[in-house]
């Protein structure tokens, strides 16, 4: 039983006064029995006898590395590298001390560990390979790319397409761009149907500003991306818009978006993107019709109150429609009332309008809210500056004189022109008239009002 089994190891582990040969021909048999007690035991015994024998390394050396004993395991192999006659063993002894430091995350001492290895067998492209997955794990990217650049094609343990992506992000970590562009197609073609390669392909094209590649590329990432993604779907081919924006490709992009928004009828950066490039192609009413779709996407009041400050800008300025343009603005107004920009545009909306009232009303507002210089047409101030003065508000009047300054005269005398042909609350003659005792207080300048109507068809007006 086990009295007669711990009998046989204690006969074969062999007494102190053993001779080494015999021990080492014991622990052979012992190892080749599968005794690994006995293989401890005489592990043990020789190596007291004989330090550095490479048997008894063997034995000890797995049992360390079993228990993941790896001060233990280092010890050992120290010994060992100075009795072993070849640089082969002496690396092989160093890489088993790496390779458990690497396992139990002792970062530091793996990295000793494989740089003892290389110096004793700097051909061992096991041990080189491994420091160089170590160092770019640990972000040592100086150390990796030298590394990297020793190995060969096919002596990595890594395929050649992931050794490429590896000096591809190394390079660019490095600021190598170029070089990381160059890498990062060597790792595409070597594996054509990895989607991460090319979306790598993609973006350090794009930054390095080569746009013909990264068309290439997004193209590939296109294709390759599954059809049921969806959203991945979608993201590449926005991509491609990009590009072709970029590149200067609008009607390329166009009609990538067309394609998209046959999928995805209401995606706002979509419909959005289509605005901008059919106003850059100056198709303002292709442009406005975008414009109208995107106001009822908006999240709130007041961002769909923006929104349609810049459709009835568009089709003011670019389609010349002013009914329409003014029945935006109101319904901008309705959303968000004290939205600047749109009260800058309701003193144009009430002047065509004949609204005196409701142009003092809005000129007020925008007095109170510190909103009447910059951003505000000079043409707008003048006209805002008759309907006060008809409405008899000298002290709105006054400040909307002091933000014109020299233009006061000239602006109110435009202002005055527009109204020739007008027959409803404001006409050329009561506003003249109510101008005139603007000046008579000293709010305006009647000699430079008389001046600036010289040469019009209100001249006789002062």
């Amino acid at each position: 039983g086990a009295l007669h089994e711990a009998a046989e190891r204690a006969r074969a582990a062999a007494s102190t006064t053993a001779q080494p040969g015999d021990v080492a021909a014991q622990l052979d048999r012992a190892v080749a029995a599968g005794d690994v007690d006995a293989s401890s035991d005489l592990a043990h015994q020789l190596w007291r006898t004989e330090p550095g024998n490479a048997a008894a390394f063997r034995v000890l050396a797995q049992a360390h590395r079993a228990a993941g004993d790896l001060p233990a395991l280092t010890d050992i192999t120290s010994v060992r590298a100075t009795q072993a006659e070849t640089g082969e063993e002496r690396g092989a002894a160093w890489l088993e001390v790496a390779r458990l430091a690497d396992e139990l995350d002792a970062f530091e001492q793996a990295a000793h560990a494989y740089d003892q290895a290389l110096v004793e067998d700097p051909g061992n492209i096991t041990a080189l390979d491994a420091r160089g997955a170590l160092a770019f794990r640990l972000g040592d990217y100086r150390t990796a790319d030298l590394i990297y650049r020793d190995l060969a094609p096919g002596e990595s343990a890594l395929g050649d397409d992931e050794v490429a992506l590896r000096r591809s992000i190394i390079a660019e970590r490095l600021g190598r761009d170029t070089e990381a562009l160059a890498h990062a197609q060597s790792a595409a073609a070597a594996a054509p149907g990895r989607l991460d390669l090319a979306m790598r392909v993609q973006d350090i094209a794009t930054r390095i500003g080569d746009l013909e590649l990264a068309l290439t590329a997004a193209r590939a990432v296109h294709d390759l991306t599954p059809l049921d993604d969806d959203e991945g779907q979608l993201r590449a081919q926005l991509a491609l818009v990009d590009l072709m924006r970029e590149a200067g490709n609008i009607d390329g992009a166009i009609s990538q978006l067309d394609r998209i928004r046959r999928d995805h009828p209401f995606h706002e950066p979509v419909l959005e993107a289509l605005a901008e490039l059919h106003i850059a192609k100056s198709d303002w009413t292709t442009a406005t019709r975008f414009l109208y779709q995107l106001v009822p996407m908006a999240p709130t009041p007041a961002s769909r109150a923006d929104r349609l400050y810049r459709l009835g800008e568009a089709v003011l300025i670019h389609l010349g429609d002013a009914e329409r343009a003014d029945d935006i603005f109101l319904r901008a107004s309705d959303l968000e009332p004290a939205h600047i920009p749109t009260l800058r545009r309701l003193v144009d909306v009430y002047w065509r309008a004949d609204e005196p009232g409701q142009i003092v009303e809005v000129a007020s507002e925008l007095a109170d809210r510190n909103a009447l210089a910059n951003g505000i047409a000079e043409r707008t101030l003048g006209r805002a500056l008759v309907a006060t003065a008809l409405v008899g508000e000298a002290t709105l009047a006054q400040k909307l004189a002091t933000v014109l300054g020299e233009s006061a005269a000239p602006q109110v005398v435009g202002a005055l022109t527009e109204l020739e042909a007008r027959e409803g609350r404001m006409q050329v003659s009561s506003a003249s008239t109510a101008i005139t005792e603007l000046a008579r207080r000293g709010v305006l300048d009647l000699a430079k009002l008389r001046a600036a109507a010289a040469a019009t068809s209100i001249a006789s007006a002062f």
